[in-house]
């Protein structure tokens, strides 16, 4: 840092950290000592860390973890002690980095903590290009986060949003299933404190701070990898049809889309849907639209008619206090952003959808050719009667 940076700018930079409301009023200040780009950049990372703190504070003041205690002391004490202490330990840092006239963000001090530098990641956000950062704020929302995403699949950002979003909503009410439910709150309140932090960081300092989950397959390509390996598995002892698992995905992926746009031509010269498309995605009330399977919207119909059909049986079995009622729904929600594409291949529903349609066709023309049958007995039958009874009157005549 430029040693001519007076020493009452590096002060107020040291300040901002030492209390809470001074952060606030140094972001607002217009007094040029305050307003010093170095003061700004340490005031915004001394402000996150106050909201944080504050944010902490009042959601461990809850009561719905002081039923674990650990030894003498509450879940609730552990938990708010530690997170006090990293926080602390946050504020102290930026001072010591103020006074060495050292700039400083919120992931260098993760780094100097935790030693990882691709496991978060932070970009800076370019005004100059298309950045909607309210959407990916929301993308952190369970189940609306769901959809947005399956809306706006190009962006990468939401996607990353969305899909940790998606990983630890199921988890938490995969633990409250399983009747682990301080685990499943001490989780999601993790958590709501990373979505908090994410959305402060992206407003305030303008940079985006997301968790690299480039390797964590999203459900189409699960979907795709999962038949790639079935057939990697069956081919794998056979020299002669053997193929490396990346050229099936590739094969595999081609073929998903290929068929997509075969179905999608197929689709345009049905009829258009009377209503809009957003009632197929509503659960059970969509099962009205089987009577509209030959619009366009035809295989999204099936897709959310076999959709209500499997979240029946879970109320069925389990009733709506279930938390596999919730997961259910996480299925219609990407049903419904995937509106627009009117042929898309639903992971696993389409193929059940196939399944059914197989078997359908299997019953209906065994009841044909059953009906056929019968029809040649019954008249088989009828000629052999009559043939009897003529052969009856001319005995008779005789």
């Amino acid at each position: 840092m430029n040693t001519e940076i007076p020493q009452k700018i590096r002060w107020n930079a040291a300040a901002s950290y030492g209390l809470i409301f001074a952060s606030l009023a140094f972001l607002i200040s217009k007094n040029p000592n305050f307003n010093h780009p170095f003061v700004k950049s340490h005031t915004k990372v001394a402000f996150m860390l106050h909201s944080m703190l504050l944010f902490m504070l009042f959601f461990m003041s809850y009561p719905f973890l002081r039923g674990i205690k650990i030894f003498t002391l509450t879940l609730n004490d552990i938990i708010t002690a530690t997170l006090g202490f990293i926080i602390f330990w946050g504020i102290i840092y930026g001072s010591i980095k103020a006074f060495k006239w050292e700039y400083v963000t919120l992931m260098d001090m993760f780094h100097s903590a935790w030693g990882k530098e691709n496991f978060i990641q932070t970009n800076k956000i370019d005004w100059n290009q298309e950045f909607d950062s309210s959407l990916i704020i929301l993308g952190y929302i369970p189940f609306l986060g769901y959809i947005l995403s399956a809306k706006y699949p190009n962006n990468i950002h939401l996607r990353d949003a969305s899909l940790l979003n998606l990983i630890f909503t199921i988890l938490c009410l995969v633990m409250v299933f399983f009747s682990m439910k301080n685990l499943a709150a001490i989780v999601f309140l993790l958590y709501i404190i990373w979505s908090v932090f994410v959305a402060l960081r992206l407003k305030i300092s303008e940079e985006l701070t997301h968790i690299d989950l480039s390797s964590v397959p999203w459900p189409k390509e699960e979907y795709i990898l999962i038949r790639a390996l079935g057939i990697y598995i069956k081919n794998m002892f056979d020299k002669n049809t053997f193929i490396e698992l990346a050229k099936l995905r590739d094969i595999q992926t081609n073929a998903y889309n290929k068929k997509e746009q075969e179905n999608t031509q197929k689709l345009e010269n049905l009829e258009v849907f009377p209503y809009h498309q957003a009632l197929l995605s509503i659960p059970v009330i969509n099962l009205i639209w089987l009577f509209y399977l030959h619009t366009r919207e035809k295989l999204r119909i099936a897709n959310g008619i076999v959709l209500s059909i499997l979240l029946l049986l879970i109320i069925f079995q389990f009733w709506i206090q279930s938390p596999l009622f919730l997961i259910a729904l996480i299925p219609f929600c990407y049903h419904g952003g995937f509106n627009e594409r009117k042929a898309y291949h639903m992971p696993y529903v389409s193929d059940i959808v196939h399944i059914i349609k197989t078997i359908w066709s299997f019953l209906t023309r065994f009841w044909k050719k059953t009906r056929e049958l019968q029809k040649k007995e019954v008249t088989g039958s009828y000629k052999s009667e009559t043939e009897s009874e003529h052969k009856e009157e001319i005995k008779k005549g005789d």
